[in-house]
């Protein structure tokens, strides 16, 4: 039973508000005047699902497409397994990939549309997606490096990129040694020799127009 406060408060509000009397109860029960026995009890609804099961539920959540769209075919249009399966493939492009590369790029949700492929018939291999998950692929190669000796004699022959790009390397870790560079520094030398002949010629051609 309430106290004759708790009593007097309550007809005070009813008499001083003109309440419904739903209006009351709660505006009572805001306030903290409303003894328990009296407070509604409020059905909890139960969110409404557009899947025929749990199962279908997660089966959707797994692809992460949006199933807005997506019409079921079991009792009021709700979604079953099968109905997310045929949705999914629907939305997704076939792509000509091997199933190692398909289950790889699953598991790691890389899109198979934007793998390069170098398989037969242009088929993504699982190295073709290895390759384009790996960070380190992705960047440019460098040419190869050269040690002290090899990179002093570059410098004083004038040997540049392009003349390097046509040596193989056989030190360590793609490293081209000094005497990887012995056929081009001939060479070079070849070219230097002739070059100065060339110009000593030019300058005794230019000594007797002189003298005459």
């Amino acid at each position: 039973m309430c106290s004759s406060l708790q009593l007097s408060q309550i007809i005070d509000h009813l008499t001083e508000n003109k309440y419904s009397r739903d209006c009351a109860l709660k505006l009572l029960e805001k306030e903290g005047l409303l003894p328990k026995n009296m407070i509604p009890k409020v059905k909890e609804e139960k969110p409404v699902s557009r899947f025929a099961s749990q199962a279908a539920q997660d089966a959707a959540d797994a692809t992460m497409l949006d199933f807005s769209d997506c019409q079921g075919t079991s009792k009021n249009g709700k979604i079953t397994v099968k109905d997310v399966k045929d949705f999914a493939a629907s939305k997704v492009k076939k792509v000509n990939a091997s199933p190692a590369a398909a289950t790889y790029a699953k598991d790691h949700g890389i899109n198979l549309e934007e793998v390069p492929a170098t398989g037969k018939d242009g088929k993504v291999t699982i190295q073709d997606v290895k390759k384009f998950a790996s960070p380190e692929e992705k960047k440019e190669k460098k040419g190869p490096k050269l040690s002290p000796g090899a990179l002093k004699l570059a410098k004083q022959w004038q040997l540049d990129e392009d003349d390097l790009a046509e040596v193989k390397p056989t030190g360590a870790g793609y490293t081209i040694k000094k005497s990887d560079l012995k056929e081009l520094v001939e060479a070079a030398k070849k070219a230097w020799a002739e070059e100065e002949t060339d110009e000593d010629s030019s300058e005794a051609s230019e000594d007797m127009k002189d003298l005459d």
